[in-house]
C-alpha cells in the first residue's frame, strides 16, 4: 500500500490529525475500493458495524452525507 500510496497517510495525517490509526486504517481500505464485507472479513467485525464506522468517520472528517467518502480520500 504505501509503495503505491506513497504519501496518503501522511497527507491525511495532515489534513485530519484527530483521526486514530483505526481510521487510517478504514480510510486506506476505502482508499483501494473495499467492500464493507471484505473490510469486515479483514477486520474481524460485521458489515454494519463498518458501515457505523465509516459514518463515524465521515463525521470525524466533516464530510457532507452528499459527498462519497471514497472520493473525498482519492481527492487527497
Amino acid at each position: 500500500f504505501e509503495k503505491v500510496h506513497q504519501s496518503f497517510i501522511k497527507n491525511l495525517n495532515v489534513k485530519h490529525p484527530e483521526l486514530s490509526p483505526t481510521d487510517l486504517r478504514l480510510c486506506a481500505y476505502l482508499l483501494i475500493d473495499l467492500s464493507p464485507k471484505e473490510i469486515a472479513n479483514i477486520s474481524n467485525i460485521s458489515p454494519e458495524s463498518v458501515r457505523k464506522r465509516k459514518q463515524r468517520l465521515r463525521d470525524k472528517m466533516g464530510i457532507e452525507a452528499s459527498q462519497s467518502i471514497e472520493e473525498y480520500l482519492k481527492s487527497l
